[in-house]
């Protein structure tokens, strides 16, 4: 077992109860600490806390291969090309896709972000732990822009129906090329979403 915060230990346990870990280390001692649980010995095995993964995009989980680009910008291009092709559905489907794609690699906790946020609904599915920041776009100004963020508002309050206790709803300002700055100090100013986990891109390529 390796706890991580502490050396590896050999012939390690964990005690769960209704769902939780309660307590680790040697298994003897767990066992002696924690007689009324059943054993389950999972041979030789590593078990260690699942990987966090704190940027991803599940909602593109079925474009592997689709989408092709020398440089950033063209890779982007054909992105949104292909995004003006899904329908909801098709997000609901590559989010939960990837949400079981990363149970598989022993991801846990994730950091996504959507158009549509449907991440929130496919890690509650799953079990895991995450965040999911709700995608915003567009150069508003004025009082478009405090507009913009008020229908923002009404989006994430949404998709908290439909979040469980492990998931978390945010807001992301995709990038600077994408979300003006009247947008952004209108999404920072808002009572709600100036409040909540944001994420975006910033500085990710060399063109940018």
């Amino acid at each position: 077992m390796v706890p991580v915060a502490t050396p590896p230990i050999r012939d390690g346990a964990v005690a769960v109860v209704d769902g939780a870990i309660v307590a680790c280390g040697p298994a003897a001692a767990v066992a002696a600490g924690h007689a009324d649980l059943p054993e389950r010995d999972l041979g030789a095995a590593l078990l260690l806390p699942g990987f966090v993964d704190s940027h991803c995009h599940l909602e593109w989980s079925l474009t592997g291969g689709l989408v092709v680009g020398s440089s950033f910008p063209e890779w982007l291009a054909a992105l949104l090309a292909l995004r003006g092709r899904m329908r909801a559905d098709d997000h609901a489907a590559a989010a939960a896709l990837g949400a079981l794609r990363c149970l598989e690699a022993g991801t846990t906790t994730v950091a996504d972000s959507g158009p549509t946020g449907a991440g929130v609904a496919a890690l509650t599915a799953a079990g895991l732990r995450g965040q999911v920041h709700l995608e915003t776009f567009g150069d508003p100004r004025g009082s478009a822009a405090s507009e913009a963020a008020a229908r923002l508002a009404e989006r994430v309050a949404a998709l908290e129906g439909d979040a469980g206790p492990l998931v978390e709803v945010g807001i992301s300002p995709h990038a600077p090329y994408t979300a003006g700055p009247d947008l952004w100090t209108a999404l920072f100013e808002h009572l709600d979403l100036g409040r909540r986990r944001w994420s975006s891109h910033l500085a990710e390529s060399i063109e940018e």
